[in-house]
């Protein structure tokens, strides 16, 4: 079990934050934010586990990318891809489970949002 009440990835300008998630559990206590500086580059890659949050900016104010192959994640309110102005926010989903609230895709100005799913598991 990992938890974390405020975690960042990719924080200061310039800098570069990776997450590799691939087993057990993690949960954040309060918004998760990746790339929270204009100049700051955050990756979280998931190949396994859990991670439960309220909330997730990809790409808050710098270049976000999070990457789910397999595992489950599960944000009870928002996922922010691209939030504020110039920020880019990249999730791919390509195996496992997501579920969110509320997706926003770009919510800035000159904001960038991408998702791209390439496995979609519908329930039976």
């Amino acid at each position: 079990l990992f938890e974390s009440y405020y975690p960042i990835v990719g924080l200061g300008a310039g800098s570069f934050g990776t997450w590799n998630i691939a087993g057990g559990s993690s949960i954040v206590g309060t918004t998760f934010d990746i790339a929270d500086s204009l100049t700051a580059t955050g990756r979280v890659v998931m190949t396994g586990g859990d991670l439960f949050m309220p909330s997730c900016y990809v790409g808050l104010f710098g270049n976000g990318t999070m990457v789910v192959s397999t595992g489950h994640v599960s944000c009870q309110g928002q996922i922010l891809l691209g939030s504020q102005s110039g920020s880019v926010g990249n999730l791919t989903a390509a195996d496992g489970y997501i579920y969110t609230g509320i997706l926003l895709v770009s919510e800035g100005f000159q904001s960038t949002g991408t998702l791209l799913v390439t496995v979609l598991l519908l329930p039976s």
